[in-house]
């Protein structure tokens, strides 16, 4: 599950590297809702998860393997309110149930800020925030992320360096959910008039609306 695989290793290169947002403030005990996206073997919402108890946790992750194991590791440390699901973060970023759902979500090392953006935002409450903890520095990275961050009406919170306690830089970086993302004005008027007339179709080109409507046996422009 892991590469890292002495004591001393994987307790700073995986468990203190995970509650760094808890140790810091960032995330605290409280009842809300967290996501976790390729966790892995867990990390980092599993180590949240015991020091923040009343989190709820849900962990999406592509492994079947690794979701398995999770769900083995959460019984034996006798830990209540923990989901798994087996799938890819994009397919479950267009269902309802998952959709605008959580207030926090976590990413560790899993992909660039940019792509790290259209996965995650997606499932967040307005005001949510996704909190994204990487090796290296993300300044490049936020300038590429731009374009995804504004389409996705989200913004830059934090964005900062810190330290293990063996010297290993490491960086945090905090987007926040501004507000909900709006289906395009033409598609929500080709669904309204959908709604309203039986029948309708609805024939939507570039910036105008071309409307057929056959109804009654009737036809008109």
């Amino acid at each position: 599950m892991t590469a890292i695989t002495d004591k001393e290793g994987v307790y700073l290169k995986h468990f203190y590297d995970s509650i760094a947002p808890v140790l810091q403030g960032k995330i605290t005990n409280q009842e809300l809702r967290l996501l976790d996206i390729g966790a892995g073997a867990g990390f980092p919402s599993i180590p949240i998860k015991i020091l923040c108890p009343d989190i709820d946790v849900t962990i999406i992750d592509s492994l079947n393997k690794r979701i398995n194991f999770l769900n083995l590791l959460a019984e034996e440390l006798g830990l209540d309110g923990v989901h798994f699901y087996h799938g890819r973060a994009e397919d479950y970023g267009q269902d309802k149930a998952f959709r605008a759902s959580y207030d926090i979500v976590t990413a560790r090392a899993v992909a660039r800020l940019q792509v790290l953006t259209e996965l995650t935002i997606p499932f967040l409450k307005v005001g949510g925030q996704l909190i994204a903890l990487k090796a290296s520095a993300a300044e490049e990275e936020l300038a590429d992320a731009k374009n995804a961050m504004s389409v996705l009406f989200s913004k830059l919170v934090e964005n900062y360096h810190y330290e293990l306690p063996n010297g290993d830089s490491r960086q945090i970086t905090i987007l926040e959910k501004k507000k909900k993302h709006q289906i395009n004005t033409h598609v929500k008027l080709a669904c309204q008039i959908k709604n309203l007339f039986n029948g309708l179709i609805v024939t939507i080109s570039g910036s105008s609306s071309h409307l057929i409507a056959i109804r009654k046996g009737c036809s008109f422009d």
